[in-house]
């Protein structure tokens, strides 16, 4: 999915408004935008309105001083007059096209002019700048990741490869079919396919190269490619010259009639040249030389040497049949010329394509290794984060599990000193109950004493009574303080105005103990208890019975 994401940000990008253009709205933009789409829209269809679509461009561009609308009208110009073959006038366009799109810095134009200035240069047989600029084009292509200019360097050296290395071919023109797939360029699909089938065809699977060719069919007969369509019409035909000759007579038709109309002369030439060898196939010679010239009389006039040289061969087959031998000789004579020249042009042409098709298989390699590269400089930075958020996370573990340690371990600690601290209250309300005891009966024995045993009975009962109730109430204090050190200095935070019996009453309901038993140790009733026990729910803002004061001071 790399691809389509790298495509979709630098076709954004190419795509934006030009820089240059801020003086202009957004209204004004769409609309020189909009013609420059119509006029686009027909060039694959009508080359007449193309041009009709274009000079409203252009107008429309230097009224509003749009450079980018004035830009994209020399680009598609120079489409045109390609296809027209007037290289001369696609030269001078292309040219003021490429300036402009360098000032702006439009990536993707400047390496589609790249490629089309290679192409002009190309069909002026000047095949040392051709490879300038067609290098140009596939270094911008390939440094900026603009897949549709990628995926067309793989269809073009995957057709160069038919019949001389089929398994790379097929391999570059899958590549370049997964590319368009992806970026959503349904023409050059059906270019691929059109590829594929010949590439079939070269390994005797016609079967598999007609579904071919009739998928390429369909595509362009449904975004109406009319200047297209003429050549697949006839490759489909030739699939079928030995098993429909009806179908076959069809398909011409359309292709001629196609060609005709669209007024392009490379697509006229090659069809009537086609139209040409196909009826010297079926022995229709005199119509072959009707065919083979009206070729002829286009390729000689907009110097397209392949179809001039194909067609002086298929005059001087059908002269021979026709026994013109005045004809044979003169054809002879062309065609060996024109042979000659273009196997010189072949020479040259496919050493410029060899070197280029490895210096575009380097880049792509080299591409793929940086890319590699990047790709393993991220999983190493994804892996180094996940390594470093997984010790992080076992130390937060570690630290999470040594402080529930540390807290279960003091939790422990408390509720033991809790348990010392309540089995000393409960020893001192055994002390108590005993000393009350003693008292009760020296209290009785008292009676039976004379004076002197009176007064000795009664320093010991006030002794008992002085030991119990300060001594045992001194060293529970300093014991509670100890386990709790900050209970009642968070407790009088809240409620400073509480009286030291109201806090040692506090202490007490903090360790649950009852009524009963905080009676027997401080000595009072539990009728004194229960009311010391109302007041301070009272003191203590405690008005619902829901909470119980244990409860709630266990918070502090």
């Amino acid at each position: 999915m790399r691809f389509l994401f790298y495509f979709s940000i630098l076709f954004l990008f190419a795509c934006r408004s030009n820089s240059i253009d801020k003086h202009l709205s957004d209204k004004e933009k769409a609309g020189i935008n909009q013609l420059y789409e119509k006029a686009y829209s027909f060039h694959e269809t009508d080359l007449d309105s193309t041009r009709f679509y274009l000079e409203i461009l252009s107008q429309a561009s230097k009224k509003s001083a749009c450079n980018s609308g004035i830009a994209n009208y020399f680009y598609l110009l120079s489409v045109v007059e390609s296809m027209s073959g007037n290289f001369d006038i696609a030269f001078d366009c292309i040219k003021k096209a490429l300036d402009i799109y360098l000032e702006s810095n439009n990536q993707k134009r400047i390496a589609d002019s790249y490629m089309i200035l290679g192409n002009v240069y190309y069909n002026s047989h000047s095949l040392k700048e051709a490879n300038y600029f067609w290098n140009k084009a596939y270094e911008e292509y390939i440094a900026h990741g603009i897949q549709a200019g990628i995926g067309s360097g793989y269809r073009r050296f995957g057709v160069e490869l038919i019949d001389e290395d089929n398994e790379r071919a097929f391999e570059y023109l899958r590549k370049a079919k997964a590319i368009f797939r992806e970026t959503g360029k349904g023409r050059w699909i059906s270019y691929v396919f059109r590829d594929l089938s010949s590439c079939y065809i070269s390994v005797g699977e016609s079967q598999t190269a007609l579904n071919y060719i009739d998928s390429c069919i369909s595509i362009q007969e449904q975004i109406n490619a009319k200047l297209r369509l003429p050549d697949s019409y006839i490759r489909k035909a030739l699939l079928l010259l030995k098993q429909d000759n009806k179908t076959v007579d069809s398909l011409f038709n359309k292709a001629i009639t196609l060609a005709t109309k669209c007024k392009s002369p490379s697509v006229m030439a090659d069809t009537y040249s086609q139209m040409g060898q196909k009826e010297f196939k079926y022995g229709r010679y005199k119509s072959s030389v009707k065919w083979a010239r009206k070729a002829l009389g286009v390729a000689q006039s907009y110097n397209l040497s392949l179809v001039e040289s194909e067609s002086y061969h298929n005059l001087l087959d059908s002269y021979r049949q026709l026994n013109e031998q005045d004809s044979v000789s003169l054809y002879l004579d062309k065609y060996l010329n024109s042979r000659d020249l273009l196997d010189r042009n072949r020479g040259k042409s496919s050493l410029v394509s060899l070197n280029l098709h490895d210096e575009f298989i380097r880049k792509m390699e080299q591409k793929e290794i940086l890319f590699n590269k990047k790709r393993l400089r991220f999983y190493s930075i994804i892996v180094f984060i996940l390594l470093v958020f997984s010790i992080v996370i076992l130390l937060y573990r570690v630290r999470v599990l040594k402080s529930d340690a540390e807290k279960r371990k003091l939790a422990f600690r408390l509720d033991k000193k809790n348990r010392e601290l309540t089995t000393t209250l409960l020893m001192q309300v055994k002390n108590s109950e005993l000393i009350d005891y003693l008292s009760t009966e020296l209290k009785a024995l008292r009676k039976d004493l004379k004076d002197d045993g009176w007064i000795m009975v009664n320093d010991i009962l006030n002794n008992l009574k002085s030991s119990h109730s300060s001594g045992s109430m001194d060293e529970f204090k300093i014991y509670f303080e100890e386990v709790h050190p900050e209970f009642y200095t968070n407790l009088l935070k809240d409620f400073p105005k509480l009286t030291s019996n109201e806090k040692r009453l506090c202490a007490f309901l903090k360790l649950d103990m009852a009524t009963r038993e905080i009676a027997s140790i401080t000595q009072q009733s539990v009728h004194s208890i229960t009311v010391a026990r109302t007041r301070l729910r009272k003191k203590l803002n405690l008005t619902s019975s829901e909470m119980s004061l244990h409860t709630f001071l266990g918070r502090y």
